[in-house]
């Protein structure tokens, strides 16, 4: 008989270190060349807040410091003794869309003044605040445009000014395109959700997956995917591993179905907590309180199917009956259904 035909299920351990940083692109082509499913991957970051994250990372409370040009710095330093530079600031100017738009400001300071007896004041001197560029984002068409300002009164180069609106665009893409440990770690979560995993340890990443047909080639897929990750990531490296719990170890059967017990039986218990935190609304209550109530009904019982999804995945693979799960299961669908 064929292993699958004899498989009892399968126990998977799975790791993401927080140094894995990858791009979605890159994500995306790792996922079509392992097989695993694309509607696990993490969905782009929202255009507009990349757009006005890029202003924060890269220019900060106070500012990106940057050199003034040359002829302004020879100025500067025979009028008041030091070196001078400005830091470039934004200012929001639209956060409506579809049209969002910064000002880049450049703040002009002269570290501190020196006086003419020669004894340091010690204050840091603000001379000018100029507009020096408009950056604009069209959420709709997510076009960006940028616009300079050529003010005899600023200190610096068209040079420099660009330098610093090619950082803030270049960080905007990064941030849209970027898949942090976390957001990679949800999307392999959600998989083993839609596989009726059952958690071994509780906040562990070790669980229990009822088998079925075409299982240990899904799961296969997600190792290799898992492990693929590698390549991005810094330090320690990402582990997946995936057995097959055999119908002769009564041991790990008996181990699985206490597992699978406790989960559902804390899930099941959980949803009974949400229930009697829910009181219907006053016959004189508005819509509003109504549509809230049937929304947050609506909820439980989409999670009562999923752990029902998942008793009889259990049930069929470890060719138990799990009686003892029943009765939690039925006093918390009558409670649910009786909201």
């Amino acid at each position: 008989m064929p292993l699958d035909k004899l498989n009892k299920g399968y126990l998977v351990q799975v790791s993401i270190p927080d140094s894995c940083t990858i791009d979605l692109p890159n994500l995306t082509q790792l996922a079509q060349n392992t097989g695993f499913p694309p509607e696990f991957l993490p969905r782009p970051k929202s255009p507009k807040n990349a757009f006005e994250l890029a202003f924060n990372i890269v220019l900060g409370k106070k500012g990106m410091t940057v050199t003034p040009r040359m002829d302004v710095r020879k100025q500067k330093v025979a009028e008041f003794g030091v070196e001078p530079f400005a830091r470039v600031q934004h200012q929001v100017s639209s956060a409506a869309a579809p049209i969002l738009r910064r000002t880049l400001v450049e703040v002009q300071i002269v570290p501190f003044a020196s006086r003419d007896d020669g004894q340091d004041t010690s204050k840091t001197k603000y001379l000018n605040l100029v507009k020096v560029a408009a950056l604009e984002f069209d959420t709709e068409t997510e076009q960006r445009t940028a616009t300079y300002f050529a003010d005899p009164k600023s200190w610096l180069d068209k040079g420099t000014v660009q330098m610093v609106v090619d950082e803030i665009k270049r960080k905007q893409l990064q941030i849209q395109d970027a898949c942090v440990a976390s957001d990679i770690r949800t999307g392999v979560r959600d998989f083993l959700i839609s596989k009726n995993r059952i958690q071994l340890v509780h906040g562990g990443a070790s669980y229990y997956i009822p088998d079925k047909a075409g299982m240990e080639q899904e799961l296969e897929n997600m190792r290799e995917y898992v492990r693929g990750l590698g390549r991005f990531c810094g330090g320690d490296k990402p582990v997946a591993f995936v057995f097959q719990v055999a119908p002769w170890d009564s041991q790990a059967i008996e181990d699985v179905k206490q597992a699978s017990i406790n989960d559902l039986s804390d899930r099941l218990l959980q949803l009974k907590r949400e229930v009697r935190g829910m009181k219907p609304p006053a016959p004189d209550a508005d819509k509003k309180e109504f549509k809230q109530y049937d929304k947050a009904k609506s909820r439980l019982l989409g999670q009562l199917l999923e752990v029902n999804q998942a008793i009889e995945a259990v049930k069929t693979s470890l060719s138990d009956g799990l009686e003892v799960i029943d009765y939690i299961y039925d006093s918390c669908k009558s409670a649910i259904t009786n909201l």
